[in-house]
């Protein structure tokens, strides 16, 4: 059984986060706990410096009976899935990796909550870059995601009314991996040196961590029936290039005026946000709260 170190609140069910010591995972479950919700934790392997505040309950979802083990312990009101591993290169070796952390592990969870005496409603958090527009998978992570996915939406399609997707755009922010490309360029233009960007003309849509964190909390904590699939996004397209040329005014490697990114918007936001969610950080200021953040880090 899972070891409940503080007294949960009444009056609302728990919400299990796997992936909890992730970039979005572990905001998620600080928040819940700042608004008095009842959480457990899970992640894969004992991890040091985990708050003492939170409930935990350890376990790889990869190995057999450990997702059934997990459900019946703790009898979540709702499960909230991030745990995965994210990699971007495309060597032979992470085929096995990814297949295990994000296909098997994501497969047990959803058999689990499936087979449940008192089924949860589950939100998986996938990416847009799962939906790859008929487009092959060119890394064993982005394999890895388009198959998990097809498996979400067949339980979707066996159970109706209980699977939400959230489609969670590029996430960025305070903390996130050293890999990205966002903390790469403002590590790089903190140290004096100059990034190479390989894909200027790249257009995403960036959402402030915090942002995604408010969408999830709302999702978790809606009484309503969960919609099949939300969108987490901004609405706006904004090139890479613009993207380092905010961060280089924000640190102060130009002389240029910070100004406004030139942004194309995709869609109309009454199109998009209909499901009680949208974004309050624009790029802006969420770039600057994030290159704050990386000075702070690297003062004495």
């Amino acid at each position: 059984m899972v070891s409940f170190i503080h007294e949960q609140p009444r009056g609302f069910g728990l919400i299990l986060v796997t992936g909890a010591t992730g970039f979005i995972g572990s905001r998620l479950v600080d928040r819940l706990i700042q608004l008095g919700l009842p959480v457990v934790a899970n992640f894969r392997t004992p991890r040091e410096n985990v708050p003492r505040i939170w409930n935990t309950w350890i376990g790889d979802l990869a190995q057999p009976n450990v997702a059934a083990r997990l459900i019946s312990d703790t009898s979540p009101r709702k499960v909230i899935h991030l745990a995965g591993l994210v990699q971007s290169e495309t060597a032979l070796p992470l085929l096995r990796a990814t297949f295990e952390s994000n296909v098997l592990a994501t497969f047990n969870l959803l058999s689990a909550v499936a087979e449940s005496e008192s089924p949860s409603p589950l939100i998986y958090a996938g990416t847009v870059d799962d939906c790859l527009g008929g487009l092959s998978p060119t890394t064993p992570y982005s394999l890895s995601k388009l198959v998990t996915r097809e498996y979400f939406q067949y339980f979707q399609l066996e159970q109706p009314g209980r699977w939400c997707e959230a489609r969670i755009y590029t996430g960025y922010g305070p903390g996130q991996s050293a890999g990205k490309v966002i903390p790469q360029l403002i590590t790089t233009y903190l140290t004096g040196g100059v990034p190479k960007i390989l894909h200027p003309n790249r257009v995403r849509e960036w959402v402030y961590v915090e942002d995604i964190v408010d969408a999830l909390v709302h999702l978790a904590t809606s009484n309503s029936t969960l919609p099949t699939k939300v969108e987490v996004r901004s609405g706006v397209e904004t090139r890479l290039s613009e993207v380092d040329r905010v961060i280089k005014a924000l640190i102060g490697n130009t002389n240029r005026p910070l100004g406004h990114p030139e942004q194309e918007v995709v869609v109309q936001a009454s199109s998009i946000f209909t499901w009680g969610w949208r974004p309050q950080t624009s790029l802006v200021d969420g770039l600057s709260k994030t290159v704050r953040w990386y000075r702070d880090m690297r003062e004495p």
